[in-house]
């Protein structure tokens, strides 16, 4: 049996870490934004619980890894 070549074989992910996501930034807004490049599996913003408010980061697992690769094409400012 044949084994493909690991360098065009790598595993491509589902998940992302997203930085600099802004305070006003609600949960529904951090989902929806990303649903426009594929179907989510979950996304979270994690609270700090201190301050009862988000801590700027964020975490998207898309179904499939092609929405990430979508994702990663464009520039989000």
């Amino acid at each position: 049996m044949l084994q493909g070549d690991t360098a065009t074989t790598a595993a491509r992910t589902t998940r992302i870490f997203v930085a600099r996501i802004p305070q006003s930034v609600t949960d529904t807004q951090f989902r929806a934004y990303f649903e426009k490049y594929g179907k989510l599996q979950d996304a979270y913003m994690p609270r700090d619980h201190s301050r009862q408010m988000y801590r700027g980061i964020g975490f998207v697992t898309f179904a499939s890894p092609e929405s990430v690769e979508k994702v990663m094409a464009c520039k989000h400012w």
